[in-house]
């Protein structure tokens, strides 16, 4: 998902923020090792919490006046 979101077809400077939501299926060790590289902002959740508090934990944090979501499973197009 992060390399799509990288390679897509956006025009735009993109800042990539990523909040875990306590993944237990070993996310949080991979985007602190090598994946962590395509991300701007990793944000760690210290406790199991629903995809609205990450949503709204992502725009506190976002820099721009656009701000698009994207879940893990590509449920949206990058492009």
């Amino acid at each position: 998902m992060l390399n799509r979101v990288k390679n897509s077809q956006i025009s735009l400077d993109l800042e990539v923020i990523f909040i875990d939501g306590f993944s237990t299926d070993g996310t949080r060790k991979i985007l602190q090792n090598e994946l962590g590289k395509l991300v701007d902002v990793l944000h760690l959740k210290k406790k199991n919490t629903d995809k609205c508090a990450a949503i709204r934990e992502g725009f506190k944090l976002a820099n721009s006046e656009i701000v698009l979501i994207q879940d893990a499973d590509l449920e949206y197009d990058p492009n």
